[in-house]
């Protein structure tokens, strides 16, 4: 007698346990949503200045070749932080290429008393001595490493230089607008 109780307590537990299965088979198939995001393991902060001004020039004979390097220029620093050490950076500028030589910034021509002739040229500082030019719309600076405290430095020299280097600039104001875009590579 004991062996029939059990057969029938095993046979009754299986059975059981194969209802279960077909139970959660017939309640149906129910929709999962998974969203989230993928974060930096850092996000950089970028600071630099929101705009740009030029001492007075002393005369439009003041004003030489783009090729000659920057002459009149103003620093523009682009300090990068909490970034990753594994990346690298770099900077390029966009804005409305001059018409003469499309590596420059154009400036604004259209008012009486705007210079004539000029437009802005930016130059990579690295080192003292070379200044390759940051050709707008097309160039970036050379990729700078993090390093390893999270920083990296950029330095853009904005110059005011001739358009056409046949003629001669005119006096008067100096406008131009661009975006400098940074770029984390």
């Amino acid at each position: 007698m004991k062996k029939n109780f059990f057969f029938f307590a095993m046979t009754a537990a299986a059975i059981g346990f194969t209802g279960m299965v077909n139970a959660g088979d017939t309640l149906g198939t129910y929709e999962m949503q998974v969203t989230g995001n993928v974060i930096p393991l850092s996000a950089c902060i970028v600071t630099a200045p929101t705009s740009l001004t030029f001492d007075n020039i002393s005369g439009p004979d003041e004003i030489y070749k783009v090729e000659l390097g920057p002459k009149h220029s103003q620093i523009y620093e682009i300090n990068v932080s909490g970034c990753h050490k594994d990346i690298q950076v770099s900077a390029s500028v966009t804005g409305v290429a001059d018409s003469i030589n499309n590596q420059l910034l154009s400036t604004a021509k259209d008012d009486p008393a705007a210079a004539q002739n000029v437009a802005v040229a930016f130059f990579e500082q690295v080192g003292d001595s070379q200044h390759p030019i940051v050709a707008v719309n097309t160039g970036q600076t050379t990729s700078r490493s993090v390093l390893d405290d999270g920083t990296a430095k950029i330095l853009i020299q904005a110059s005011v230089v001739l358009a056409d280097n046949y003629k001669p600039a005119t006096a008067g104001t100096i406008t131009a607008n661009a975006n400098v875009k940074i770029n984390f590579l």
